[in-house]
């Protein structure tokens, strides 16, 4: 049996537009340039890289954020009036309501949006690409190409992020948890809540990949009998990596791996990513996409 892993490459080789840039161009569409320049404030700002990871690496770049840094951002210009305490508390905690968590609930809501606006008509199958009935699918696309132009049986596919035809919740993520800041300083803002709420909505955000596992556990404990993975344009990323050791922990040790890559470049992390898995390079070749 044989498993194929569909990445974001699968659909770009088919030319749909599933580039996070289009997400990007999507949003200023819809007018929502304001939206995506505090995305790009609060989340994918590196240290020593002037240019933002949002557009490029979005799920990486929801793990950059600095949690004090956001508070102070939309704590700043607000002073206590002594005779208004309780207003100038409240315009605080609407600024993070309202400019953060509200921005955060609407980039999940436009993404999904995005997902589901993508356009399969007169897409064509590749030459390149030929699937047998008994081989099965996990993949990490939104999209329904495997469906519907390669005519594979829902029950032979797990879309393991959500499938945005289905109406199913469609998990994008970051895998750096946010945690409180320590020694938060106490005066008549409520510092804590405010951080708290922050923190509650950066967590929402995370793409818990353990849940997601469990929640798949018979497709990933029937992966017995797979004697061959082939890895068709994913990235690998370090958010990805808890889904592929789970693969390798469920098949056997001599099943073969194939990893596609789209440049040289990818040649090098492929070999990182088949010795974090354990994957001795005698099971596995690389193969140009």
């Amino acid at each position: 049996m044989k498993l194929y892993i569909i990445g974001n490459g699968f659909d770009l080789a088919h030319g749909l537009s599933t580039r996070y840039w289009d997400y990007h161009e999507f949003l200023k569409l819809k007018g929502e340039a304001w939206m995506m320049r505090m995305l790009e404030y609060y989340f994918g700002n590196v240290s020593g890289n002037p240019s933002n990871l949002l557009w490029s690496d979005l799920e990486g770049a929801l793990g950059k954020y600095n949690v004090k840094a956001i508070y102070d951002f939309l704590r700043e210009g607000h002073t206590l009036d002594m005779d208004h305490v309780t207003r100038s508390v409240e315009e605080v905690e609407a600024e993070v309501q309202y400019h953060f968590v509200e921005i955060c609930e609407k980039f999940s809501k436009t993404f999904t949006e995005w997902c589901e606006s993508i356009n399969l008509t007169g897409v064509a199958p590749l030459k390149r690409f030929s699937f047998d009935p008994t081989d099965v699918f996990l993949t990490f696309n939104y999209s329904d190409t495997l469906e519907m132009i390669y005519g594979i049986v829902d029950d032979k596919i797990v879309h393991i992020h959500g499938r945005a035809s289905k109406g199913d919740e469609l998990i994008v993520g970051h895998n750096t948890p946010a945690s409180m800041p320590p020694n938060i300083k106490e005066d008549f803002y409520d510092h804590e809540a405010n951080y708290r709420a922050i923190v509650k909505t950066i967590n929402r955000l995370e793409k818990k990949t353990k849940q997601i596992i469990g929640k798949n556990h018979v497709f990933f404990d029937g992966l017995a009998n797979v004697d061959e993975v082939v890895v068709i344009g994913h990235s690998i990323a370090d958010v990805d990596m808890p889904y592929f050791i789970e693969v390798k922990k469920c098949v056997n040790a001599t099943t073969q791996w194939e990893f596609s890559y789209h440049n040289d470049k990818e040649i090098k992390h492929i070999e990182d990513v088949a010795n974090k898995l354990g994957i001795v390079s005698s099971n596995y070749r690389t193969f140009q996409s």
